[in-house]
C-alpha cells in the first residue's frame, strides 16, 4: 500500500499437495484434510486477516459437492422415468389387448434407460466425470 493507503501491487502464493493413491487411502485423507488442513487454513485467515486474505480449496471439498448435486439429482431421474412411463401406458393404451402398444411403449423405456447405462459406464471407464452439465 502507498501513502494514500490504496493498494499498488500483490503477491500471490499457491500450494499444491499431492497425494497418491487417493482410493486406498481415502479415511487418511479425510482426517488429514479436517484436522490438519482445514485448521491451519483457518488459523491463518484469522491470524492474518489485516495483512492478507486466505484463502483453502481442496479437491476433496468439490468432490463432496458433486456427489451431493449428484445424489438429488438421482430422485429427480427417478420421477422422470415413472413419469415417461406412465406417459407412455396412457398414450399407447387400448382397450383391445391385441393392439395395444404398452408393452411396445415400456421396451421404448427401458431402451432409453439401458443407453444411459452405457454411456456413463462408458464414460466412467474413460475417467470422465460426470457432472450435472
Amino acid at each position: 500500500r502507498d501513502g494514500s493507503n490504496a493498494i499498488t501491487g500483490a503477491k500471490a502464493l499457491q500450494v499444491i499437495m499431492s497425494i497418491q493413491d487417493v482410493v486406498a487411502r481415502e479415511d487418511e485423507i479425510l482426517k488429514f484434510e479436517n484436522d490438519v488442513f482445514l485448521a491451519k487454513c483457518d488459523a491463518s485467515s484469522a491470524a492474518n486477516a489485516n495483512s492478507h486474505s486466505t484463502y483453502c480449496n481442496s479437491f476433496r471439498s468439490y468432490s463432496d459437492e458433486s456427489d451431493r448435486a449428484i445424489a438429488a439429482d438421482q430422485n429427480l431421474m427417478m420421477y422422470a422415468m415413472m413419469l415417461m412411463i406412465a406417459y407412455v401406458a396412457v398414450v399407447l393404451a387400448r382397450r383391445d389387448l391385441v393392439e395395444s402398444k404398452v408393452l411396445l411403449g415400456l421396451l421404448i423405456v427401458v431402451n432409453v434407460g439401458l443407453s444411459l447405462g452405457v454411456a456413463f459406464g462408458l464414460c466412467g471407464y474413460l475417467g470422465i466425470p460426470f457432472t450435472q452439465m
